[in-house]
């Protein structure tokens, strides 16, 4: 099951507790990757001193001024949703 956009239009808090348990699904070659989520961050905006946003607009964090529900990836093994 797909997450409708709407579930990531919280609160910050509210979506990252709800993150936590469910699963990331990536179907690569026929095969599912499954990876369940069991933590979780929650930056509150660019005045959250923290949070990658807080620099100003770049175009490594322009994802993160953009509409819910899509995600930024930091490196190859993280990634974040905003």
């Amino acid at each position: 099951m797909s997450l409708p956009r709407d579930f990531y239009a919280r609160g910050t808090l509210t979506v990252a507790r709800e993150l936590i348990g469910m699963h990331l699904v990536r179907v690569y070659r026929g095969k599912s990757l499954v990876g369940r989520i069991v933590e979780t961050e929650a930056y509150l905006g660019p005045q959250d001193l923290a949070a990658h946003s807080s620099k100003g607009r770049t175009q490594r964090t322009e994802v993160m001024f953009g509409a819910a529900g899509h995600a930024m990836c930091i490196s190859s093994t993280v990634c974040g949703i905003a």
